[in-house]
């Protein structure tokens, strides 16, 4: 029993003793994890790139090596601690907004930096929509397709710099253009612009890109063209110059059979010394409707209409000019 007292104490004695060595032992190594005399700090602030600046809060900051991370606060700031004499790369990234990086060496003293984030362009909506138009003059038949794209960005509508879009296997680029409408670009193109035929669109990738002033550039998604409308609605009344009353008339067609949903649409125009001046229009007229009233009360004078497939996508094809009288 007493021998096992006394190895007892031996083993405290050696223990504590072996601690009392260790902390004796010098932790001057920067890499010795019990060195704490030369840590050293990196801090800073996430914030947006055009001024006021505004903080970015939860921004992903990433410190390397060592893939530290952690989330800037409500203010942007944020805190590394406990680092050694090195050199760094600190990333900084948020959702909405381009990455950065900046190189840092530290030596004694903490280093702050400042991340000026520019926010992205981005595409609210795309349309690629085919137009078929029947004409008596000056050409028989035309194929346009037109290109809508509904365009922001994180730092406001107004750094769109550009949008543009791209055939890739046609080798064919083009520039849209602003609209009336803020943040809406457009282009239409005709059958010469970029291929001969429009049918030979059918099928291939369109590719559009949106940059801002910075000049950083967004790729929308592959986008493809749904259908070309070949068959064009046929007038029977009137025509020709028929003569109709100023108060009321029916317009005839011969009904359009299709294998998907689409709707009608009448568009009158006025023909004043070679102008045309729009004066009435028929949206939403049902498919299956070989007819309509007309309840506009025209002037005297000539006038013409056109009616118009229009499908889903917003693919259409208009009627050859009936032209007529209204004494």
């Amino acid at each position: 029993m007493l021998n096992r007292i006394v190895a007892f104490f031996v083993f405290l004695t050696f223990l504590f003793g072996s601690h009392a060595c260790l902390n004796d032992v010098p932790h001057e190594n920067p890499l010795d994890p019990f060195n704490t005399k030369n840590l050293i700090s990196i801090d800073g602030t996430v914030q947006t790139f055009y001024p006021p600046r505004r903080p970015i809060a939860n921004a992903v900051v990433t410190l390397q090596p060592g893939n530290s991370r952690i989330f800037s606060n409500q203010d942007g700031s944020f805190l590394f601690t406990g680092l050694i004499s090195d050199d760094y790369t600190v990333y900084a990234t948020a959702e909405g907004y381009n990455r950065d990086s900046i190189e840092v060496t530290l030596n004694d003293n903490q280093s702050s930096l400042v991340f000026n984030l520019d926010g992205l362009p981005y595409f609210k909506n795309i349309a690629l929509k085919t137009h078929h138009i029947s004409r008596h003059f000056p050409i028989d038949e035309m194929y346009s397709l037109q290109i809508d794209a509904s365009v922001d960005d994180f730092d406001g509508i107004a750094d769109i710099n550009q949008v543009a879009f791209a055939i890739p296997a046609l080798n064919q680029t083009g520039t849209l253009e602003a609209t009336q409408n803020f943040g809406i670009f457009s282009k239409i193109l005709n059958i010469e612009e970029p291929v001969p035929s429009i049918h030979a669109l059918i099928g291939r990738q369109f590719i559009l890109n949106v940059t801002d002033d910075v000049g950083i550039t967004v790729s929308s998604d592959a986008q493809f063209l749904t259908r070309v409308i070949d068959l064009t609605p046929q007038l029977v009344f009137p025509t020709e110059l028929d003569t109709i009353t100023a108060t009321q008339s029916t317009f005839e067609w011969t009904r359009v059979h299709l294998n998907y949903p689409f709707t009608l649409k009448i568009e009158i125009y006025r023909i004043n010394f070679g102008a045309l001046i729009k004066a009435k229009e028929y949206t939403n007229i049902p498919a299956e409707q070989r007819s309509a009233p007309i309840d506009y009360e025209f002037s005297s004078g000539n006038y013409l209409w056109i009616l118009t497939i229009i499908d889903e996508f917003g693919n259409t094809s208009s009627s050859k000019e009936g032209t007529f009288h209204v004494q």
